[in-house]
């Protein structure tokens, strides 16, 4: 099974904090990024056999700001089911 992990949200909400988004650093609780490692999109293989029925996803967004080294950090959790 596949799915693809789409935060924008995420994304405007850190542009706010002053800078362009210079990487995307993902993580998820389960399964593997099979493509989009450092951009703002993520496609995910997800394991027949879970530990759990839902995937929390970790997103680090480090910002291009002169001013400061600034990042902002966002996690959600996405319920999974076998439909």
């Amino acid at each position: 099974m596949y799915a693809k992990m789409d935060l924008r949200a995420f994304c405007n909400k850190a542009k706010a904090l002053g800078g362009e988004i210079k990487r995307f650093v993902w993580k998820i609780s389960e399964g593997s990024i099979l493509l989009g490692q450092g951009t703002e999109q993520i496609m995910v293989k997800i394991p027949q056999q879970m530990n759990s029925k839902v995937i929390k996803v970790d997103l680090q967004l480090v910002l291009d700001n002169p001013i400061c080294a600034c990042y902002a950090e966002f996690s959600k959790e996405i319920k999974i089911s076998n439909k």
